[in-house]
């Protein structure tokens, strides 16, 4: 039938739905008689039940053909194909769908593996910080080794420790006497103080006897020069009043000599300081620089014994002060947290899949436990083409080549509450390149001729 082009009417719409209806009912009927066949299938092989023919490009291409259809309408008019072309369809469509696979593989947790941290050299413990059942964190400090002396060594230390003891004798010497200058400048300071405040009021008193002797010493002048009174008893009766202005005078120069002795105090005692300072700044200097050798020359000897990751300190095989030999066991450390690993036995062909610091997921491989948890796993090693008495894993044979691969976690990634232990047995499963069923019906027909033929 032509593809019409305007919208039918009267009979012609009659005869197009009747045209229709007898084309749906030859359609279903072979849907009905395909689906049957798919339903029951018999002996036959299904070459027998569907001709080869039908399946070339000529035979679709000359039913299309005879049905009229354009690329235009094909699609519109697909519910008069064959039902055999859409079964076929859907079946080579479901037939390249990818399909992921997966290989679990078993492994069993080993111990955790403690660390025993040994003497470097022939020494001396000299300090020891590690303490037993005691958590310490990454760089933390355990213990110091010293190594042994040689006699020129020992000598050197000698001479060190013998300048640091003169020069910490004439530092204290130093200190001392600047806190008797400060002393002496406080007594001073007081004992001038005082003589100032005691002169004041003397003085005071002779300044008044000066001023009543002043009228009487002119009068007595006079009457020397117009000579009323001789020379003698001019001396005789001016001797007093002399002696009050002398001690007047004496007072005076006492009073300023005292105040400038305490004005100059204070600049005396800090020059005398300030040399102190001096003396103690190169002292000092000088005992910085042994103090430096004598470390630089006890740092070539001494070890420290330092973690390079959290560890737990389990045992203490010496203790402080203690000669210890080289190799000799110094602290049992276990790191924290715990990390378990377990290892898997692998096809070769698997392990071209994973890389070292990748991670993986594990389960518990006691089925009996109902745990659905995963734990996310490390890898860190990977062995290929082991030879299959190296594997402890799984004694059967296998002909194909096998690897190994090592997994590590944290004992903190509980699964349902319980935490994996040593010994115990878990499953990693292993992704596969995606496949298709038509990958799977090839690779299970040439194994299974391989078995039988």
């Amino acid at each position: 039938m032509q593809p019409v082009a305007t919208e039918p009417h009267g009979k012609e719409a009659h005869a197009l739905l009747r045209n229709y209806s007898t084309q749906a009912k030859r359609n279903l009927a072979l849907l009905n008689r395909t689906s049957a066949t798919l339903a029951e299938p018999s002996r036959r092989l299904l070459a027998m039940q569907i001709p080869r023919s039908l399946f070339r490009p000529e035979a679709v291409r000359q039913y299309l053909t005879a049905a009229h259809l354009s690329p235009e309408t094909h699609f519109q008019k697909r519910s008069s194909w064959p039902a055999w072309i859409l079964a076929m369809g859907v079946i080579m469509g479901a037939a390249l769908i990818p399909i992921p696979r997966h290989t679990i593989v078993q492994g069993q947790i080993q111990d955790p593996k403690q660390r025993t941290l040994r003497a470097p050299f022939n020494g001396q413990v000299t300090h020891i910080k590690a303490t037993s059942g005691v958590y310490f964190g990454s760089g933390d400090l355990l213990a110091v080794i010293e190594r042994d002396r040689s006699p020129v060594l020992q000598q050197r230390f000698e001479a060190i420790r013998h300048s640091l003891s003169i020069l910490d004798n004439r530092l204290l010497e130093l200190e001392e006497a600047a806190h008797l200058t400060i002393r002496n400048h406080q007594a001073t300071t007081e004992s001038l103080t005082r003589s100032i405040t005691q002169i004041k009021p003397r003085l005071t008193n002779f300044a008044r006897l000066s001023a009543e002797y002043e009228a009487p010493v002119r009068a007595l002048k006079k009457a020397r020069a117009s000579g009323l009174i001789t020379p003698l008893e001019y001396i005789a009766r001016y001797e007093r009043a002399h002696q009050v202005i002398d001690r007047r005078a004496a007072l005076q120069t006492s009073l300023i000599e005292l105040k400038a002795q305490l004005a100059a105090l204070p600049f005396q005692t800090k020059e005398r300081l300030g040399r102190y300072r001096q003396q103690q700044r190169v002292l000092q200097a000088d005992r910085t620089e042994l103090k430096r050798q004598l470390g630089e020359t006890l740092a070539s000897l001494r070890h420290p014994i330092n973690l390079d990751q959290p560890s737990l300190v389990t045992t203490l095989h010496v203790g402080r002060n203690e000669v210890v030999f080289k190799g000799q066991p110094l602290i049992t450390v276990t790191p924290t947290p715990l990390a378990l690993s377990a290892s898997f036995v692998v096809p070769t062909n698997l392990l071209s899949g994973i890389s070292l610091e990748s991670e993986l997921q594990l389960s518990r491989a006691n089925q009996d436990t109902e745990i659905i948890e995963w734990i996310n796993a490390r890898i860190v090693r990977i062995e290929h083409s082991l030879p299959v008495s190296a594997s402890s894993l799984d004694s059967s044979p296998h002909l194909e080549p096998r690897g190994r691969m090592t997994l590590e976690w944290d004992d903190r990634q509980a699964m349902k509450g319980a935490q994996l232990s040593p010994g115990e047995w878990v499953t990693a499963s292993l992704p596969h390149p995606e496949f298709t069923a038509v990958q799977w019906l090839l690779e299970t027909w040439t194994s299974w001729t391989r078995h039988w033929y």
